[in-house]
């Protein structure tokens, strides 16, 4: 007769495998890394941002407050500035329309340059260049 405590069962209910909150983790650690031809992460539909992250070509980041942009120009698609007090990012790239959109709406988490500044025309959208510039981001000896 078995044993039924030696018995090796998956235990059922108190313990999953995998809890909601770890998937839910690993997918927001994966949108928030960007992939080779990503130029663009969005927040979730629940999910309220207070700040946006610019990533430079050379790796090199920026993490900005919402509250420190309040303009937004967009004179073409391959153009967009975002402007504030003693701060101008100048983003270029091409069909851009869709991060205008999505910062408008606030809920832009972060925008990435591409490393090599070249369009292969595989994406909907590409950043070829993110130049942040002014006052309110000055460092000395400056990258």
């Amino acid at each position: 007769m078995k044993d039924r405590y030696t018995e090796k069962k998956p235990l059922r209910g108190l313990f999953p495998r995998i809890s909601k909150d770890e998937g839910a983790s690993d997918k927001a650690e994966q949108q928030e890394q960007p992939t080779q031809n990503q130029y663009y992460a969005i927040a979730s539909h629940q999910e309220v941002l207070t700040r946006f992250k610019l990533i430079k070509a050379n790796a090199y980041s920026y993490s900005i407050p919402y509250a420190l942009l309040p303009i937004c120009i967009q004179p073409d698609s391959g153009q967009l500035f975002l402007k504030s007090y003693e701060l101008l990012i100048s983003i270029s790239g091409r069909n851009l329309e869709p991060i205008e959109a999505h910062f408008s709406a606030g809920t832009l988490k972060w925008v990435k340059a591409s490393k090599s500044g070249k369009d292969d025309g595989t994406s909907d959208i590409f950043v070829k260049d993110i130049k942040v510039e002014g006052e309110a981001v000055a460092i000395e000896g400056e990258l």
